[in-house]
């Protein structure tokens, strides 16, 4: 386990610090905890030896590092690649510090976040980097502050004094995420990308690290690209170099987390220079939901393919303690579960080094089942809202809700859209549950909650410019669970898990692509996008054609719905008791069954195979409302309403 937390201007640290350790004690015992104080300030830092966590100190600083630098990292003059040891990455920003002061993480490319004790003044420094791969959470009162790279940890240590904040409950029930920086509790906030905090005498300052300046000649040829042989060339230049950048110098064995065609490529760009690969595949009895080709791609590269099995107990599990592994409630709890588990299985292998697909759909605009709702979101018309609203007043039936389902959320879905402008409900067009189900399943809505569509015009304004495609595929990156999923992970493994399509400078590179090269109109073969990716790969005879046009299977795709149904469901009921709301229990269970309309509407209508997102998101969020749940005394006496205390 791996992890970092700490606290300044708490006039008892070390019981202060006690607390937060038995707050992270559910996730294991770490063979090595290094404590770190100055003054008032405190870090610790919780690390089981994997790849992901580092420390330096000297005379003059003390600094954590959590994730990884990529490499060429600038000035770097260690032995090796700055992904090979964090110590040695943690020591490497500890001597930009002293040259730079406050500029030390300009230009620093990764996904990591940091803290810093400066010990001549006092300063407590907190850091996230510019490209969102990761954040420390923070809470501030009273002249104090504390702060963890997990977000439950705050809450259950009581160094945030944290109380529930269900303001945006009614948002995350329905869209499946925290906007804003928000977090479940109050006075905890998840810290802005590229955001430095200077914490000094009790008080906060900001300052921000510079993005600039990544790859200037391959942003040079992006904007200037005269042909689709071009194109080929710069996304092959591109994707390799990410590739270099991320992966170790000295250990030349690494995993690869094997989906579909997105990571079968990592793989074979990992094989060609020359990388030890292993690949790694969720396995299940149902054979529908195993990813074909992974054994394929074992045979076309010559390399180990391991078939790890899931079962829905490995989810259970997950599920009960899905708060102190991640740090965001999620509509696919599945997924993030499974890949933590993998990991695991990863690391009693000696493999601290993992690459996966992550982020290939978003910036090569995959997704078929976003493609297909964008279009279909696009062509409906704008309503007034009062016209709006008389429809969805008629069409509101709670009969039909409970027992059709999510088909029926969907529809009011499109009903509620019209209302909103044209940007708002292209950005933000999947919804995990309906207002409605929230009105069956809950008895009452929290004070002072805001309104839906004020947030979804609020997110979706800043990208109205942007082409359709564009800013549909950056809603579904809102939405999606891969951060939440490679972070937690990581941190549970001690395996590091990059992916090059996450590399903010190849990143940068697709994103200037025209949108006609993902998906050119008439191409054949690009029904999942990706045309310029796919035609790179086979051109340079990286995989065979069966795998680089195979058909897109979601990553989510498990039995999930049948578990709920069936073995789980007792479980699902128990953790909803977790809730901080009371529960009608009957439109509970109406939600958990598997409804012949859903069925149908997931075998014949949906690109995934996983229907049961309002009851996930229930379940996740009850994990991180377990503190709070509601007082058995306000229990509503009422047919079917169950106290979840």
């Amino acid at each position: 386990m791996n992890f970092a937390y700490g606290s300044a201007g708490v006039s008892d640290l070390e019981k202060e610090m006690r607390r937060l350790d038995d707050a992270h004690r559910p996730l294991g015992a770490a063979p090595d905890a290094r404590r770190f104080m100055h003054d008032e300030a405190a870090l610790c830092l919780q690390s089981d030896g994997g790849a992901v966590a580092g420390a330096g100190e000297d005379d003059e600083a003390i600094l954590v590092l959590l994730g990884s630098l990529h490499e060429p990292a600038p000035q770097w003059s260690g032995d090796g690649a700055a992904a090979d040891d964090p110590n040695a990455a943690a020591r490497y920003l500890l001597e930009r510090w002293k040259r730079c002061g406050r500029r030390f993480l300009d230009g620093v490319a990764g996904a990591y976040c940091v803290a810093l004790i400066d010990k001549k003044s006092g300063d407590l420094l907190l850091a996230s980097d510019p490209f969102g791969g990761r954040n420390w959470f923070i809470a501030e009162e009273n002249g104090c502050l504390a702060f963890s790279s997990r977000v439950r940890a705050l809450a259950a240590s009581g160094a945030a004094r944290a109380q529930l904040d269900r303001s945006y409950e009614d948002f995350l029930l329905v869209h499946g995420f925290y906007p804003f920086g928000k977090t479940p509790y109050k006075n905890v906030r998840a810290q802005d990308k590229g955001e430095i905090m200077i914490w000094r005498d009790g008080a906060a300052a900001k300052d921000a690290i510079s993005a600039s300046g990544l790859w200037p000649e391959m942003t040079a040829r992006a904007n200037s690209l005269q042909s689709v042989e071009e194109a080929v060339e710069l996304v092959h230049d591109g994707f390799m170099a990410a590739l270099r950048d991320q992966l170790p110098s000295g250990n030349k064995k690494i995993a690869v987390l094997l989906g579909g065609f997105d990571s079968a490529l990592v793989a074979a760009g990992a094989h060609r220079l020359g990388y030890e690969v292993e690949t790694y595949s969720f396995f299940y009895e149902d054979a529908q939901y195993n990813q074909p080709h992974a054994d394929t791609l074992a045979e076309h590269l010559g390399i180990r393919h391991h078939w790890v099995k899931i079962t829905r107990e490995i989810v259970e599990a997950g599920l009960g303690d899905f708060a102190h592994t991640f740090n965001q409630p999620t509509n696919w709890p599945n997924y993030v579960i499974q890949t933590a588990y993998l990991c695991d299985r990863i690391r009693e292998n000696g493999i601290t080094h993992c690459y996966s697909g992550d982020g290939c759909d978003a910036v090569f605009l995959g997704y078929p089942g976003t493609y297909q709702r964008a279009q279909m979101v696009a062509s409906l018309p704008r309503a007034p809202k009062t016209l709006s609203r008389a429809m969805l007043a008629l069409a509101s039936i709670p009969f039909l809700e409970k027992n059709i389902g999510h088909p029926y959320r969907v529809g009011l879905g499109l009903l509620r859209g019209l209302g909103r402008s044209e940007a708002a409900r292209t950005t933000l067009s999947f919804r995990a549950m309906d207002e409605l189900t929230l009105k069956n399943l809950r008895a009452a809505a929290p004070e002072g909650g805001r309104a839906i569509d004020e947030i979804v015009e609020e997110l979706s304004a800043p990208h109205a410019e942007l082409e359709l495609m564009r800013r549909a595929y950056l809603g579904k990156a809102m939405v999606s669970p891969n951060r939440n999923k490679l972070i937690g992970s990581a941190d549970a493994s001690g395996v590091a898990i990059l992916s090059p399509y996450m590399h903010p400078g190849f990143k940068a590179v697709a994103l200037s692509l025209p949108v006609d090269l993902m998906r050119p109109d008439g191409a054949q073969k690009s029904v999942t996008g990706k045309y310029i990716l796919s035609r790179m790969a086979e051109e340079k005879g990286l995989l065979p054609p069966e795998i680089i046009h195979q058909k897109k299977m979601a990553a989510v795709d498990a039995p999930v719905d049948a578990w709920y149904a069936g073995a789980m469901r007792d479980f699902m009921t128990a953790q909803m008791r977790n809730l901080p709301f009371r529960i009608n229990d009957r439109a509970l269970q109406r939600l958990l069954d598997e409804k012949p309309a859903e069925c149908w509407f997931r075998d014949r209508i949906m690109t995934d195979k996983v229907i049961s997102h309002a009851a996930s998101i229930l379940a996740t969020y009850a994990s991180f409302t377990a503190p709070f749940r509601a007082p058995k005394e306000t229990a509503q006496s009422a047919p079917g309403w169950r106290d979840t205390a």
